[in-house]
């Protein structure tokens, strides 16, 4: 990891726990309905559309364009975080998708995961079944494919309940798909987490996941 994310992951982490990074760059409802979120960077990437960052946060993926309306200095500074550097994040929405918000980030402060170890353990690519079903979990992201091919890619929470008014004990993983239905979440019981073994129980009754990490 280069340097300078360490040095700021640590500046975010211990020495600045809940303060701003940077005052508010435009007043709320500037271009869009206002927003205050608690999330966890996914990373910046370019693609043919152009450069952006990504944040996850409360099962959306905030897309924040290199372009603008965020000032260069926030985007500059996200570009620096590393993966699951919690944040938070205040600004306007300009435009929503299936699981996406197009966003003006007016500030950043820095956050809090109170699931952090079991986020860093999940993190890597898994197995299960005959082994040729995949899981890689990236951040904040879990990609399935089967023989190569991809099958779906979602959105990953962890969480203390599913949302649904069932009880359950622990902390669990939703999952909602990109390009599905967002109302249509999948949840898990995480029962066992290590560097090489994850077990999780379906919530729907469909049984235990066994994954083993793939070297």
């Amino acid at each position: 990891m280069p340097i300078r994310s360490v040095t700021l992951s640590l500046a975010l982490t211990l020495a600045l726990p809940m303060p701003a990074l940077a005052e508010p760059a435009f007043a709320p409802g500037k271009y869009g309905e206002p927003f205050v979120v608690q999330g966890l960077v996914q990373g910046c990437m370019a693609e043919e559309e152009g450069e952006f960052c990504v944040v996850n946060a409360e099962g959306w993926r905030w897309i924040i364009d290199a372009t603008g309306p965020t000032p260069p200095e926030l985007y500059r500074l996200l570009t620096v975080l590393p993966v699951n550097a919690p944040v938070g994040m205040t600004g306007d929405m300009i435009e929503m998708g299936d699981v996406t918000v197009v966003t003006a980030v007016s500030d950043l402060t820095a956050g809090r995961d109170p699931h952090a170890r079991l986020r860093a353990l999940m993190q890597g690519a898994w197995t299960f079944g005959s082994g040729e079903q995949i899981v890689q979990i990236d951040g904040s992201e879990w990609s399935q494919t089967v023989d190569g091919e991809l099958q779906s890619a979602s959105l990953l929470q962890l969480r203390d309940d599913c949302g649904d008014g069932v009880a359950q004990t622990g902390t669990v993983i939703t999952l909602a798909m990109m390009g599905g239905d967002p109302e249509q979440v999948r949840c898990y019981g995480v029962l066992e987490a290590t560097l090489d073994l994850l077990v999780l129980r379906d919530s729907a009754g469909e049984g235990d996941l066994m994954m083993t990490r793939l070297p």
